[in-house]
This record gives C-alpha cells, structure tokens and sequence, in this order.
C-alpha cells in the first residue's frame, strides 16, 4: 500500500487517491501531497540533520529560500544537533529526522510505516507525543501503519484491517476492535 501510494509500484486493480489526487491520473500532485516515514532509518549518515533536510528540499525542487530545515529541525526538537553527523544521533533522534524528512515538502498527508518499532518504551511514548504535536501545529492527516493494537486504540481515530492488500473493515477504533465484524479483525 505504501509503495503504491508513493507512486513506487504500480497498482495491478482498484483505485487510490491521496488528498484527492488519483495516484494514476494525477501522480505528481499526489506524491506532492504524501510524506512518507519509512520503517527502515534511511538516510546519509555521512550528512548532518541540516544537510539531509536541505537535500530533501532540493528533490522536491524547493527553492532555498522557501526551505523549512530550521523550522522542522526546532519542531523535531534536533536545532542542537543540526551540525551533528546524522550517524551519531540516536535511535529516537533518528525517527524524529525522519519525520522532519517527511515534511519538507509541507505535505498534508503523512504515511507513518511503523514508526516506533525499536524504540525502548520511553521514546516511543516521545514519539507518539511528537506526533500528537506535529499533527496540531501543521494541520496534518496521518496514514498509521502499525501490528501494535494499543498504541492503534491510542492514537488513532479510524483505522483499517486489510488482509491479502483488501481493506475487509474499517470504521472508528472502538467499533472495528469491540465489534469486530469480519473473522480475520
């Protein structure tokens, strides 16, 4: 689904839109409306917060004058590592350069894949609080992909049970988890 949405692989039946904007007919403004935060830590190690920002910025042809590297730096709370080399952050701080990864564009829509697996308890909770944050000051719908059904029933407001890539039941998380309608939920 992810990759689908991010216009990386080619959908085989069905139909997906982001924001509006069919992935098929309208792909560049579709992707223009997704920032997705992977599962997998990706980025240069080589390069400071700063610079993995900036580089961002410039893939998506944002002019540098119009860049929001500081902005999101501060709102991730990293400002005081933006000279570090990103290799030295930790696993936390990594997630949440990620999440300012994501946003560089201002997209409205944010695809979180898993985002606080292998995160102790203490920063999944910082994360999550991030999250819950971020969501407030840049106005922003998030796609919540996660196995973990608490930290669903927590943050979440609709959610989606698929199996095999069909969604077989959606609705609000206390209808789908305390009346399951479909076997697999």
């Amino acid at each position: 689904l992810i990759n689908i949405l991010a216009g990386l692989v080619r959908k085989t039946s069905g139909s997906a839109e982001v924001w509006g904007f069919d992935i098929a007919g309208n792909p560049r403004n579709a992707k223009r409306s997704i920032g997705i935060v992977p599962q997998e830590i990706v980025f240069d190690p080589f390069f400071t917060p700063f610079e993995v920002l900036e580089n961002q910025g410039g893939f998506y042809g944002i002019p540098k004058a119009e860049r929001r590297s500081e902005e999101l730096l501060k709102a991730v709370h990293l400002w005081d590592k933006r000279d570090a080399y990103a290799r030295t952050l930790s696993g936390g701080m990594k997630r949440r350069l990620l999440i300012a990864k994501a946003m560089v564009h201002a997209p409205p829509v944010l695809v979180l894949d898993e985002p606080t697996s292998a995160l102790d308890v203490l920063v999944q909770s910082t994360v999550i609080d991030l999250l819950h944050r971020l969501r407030r000051e840049f106005d922003l719908t998030y796609l919540f992909i996660s196995h973990d059904l608490s930290l669903m029933r927590n943050f979440c407001n609709r959610v989606g049970v698929m199996l095999r890539g069909e969604i077989v039941e959606e609705g609000t998380v206390s209808d789908v988890f305390e009346t399951p309608q479909h076997a697999y939920t």
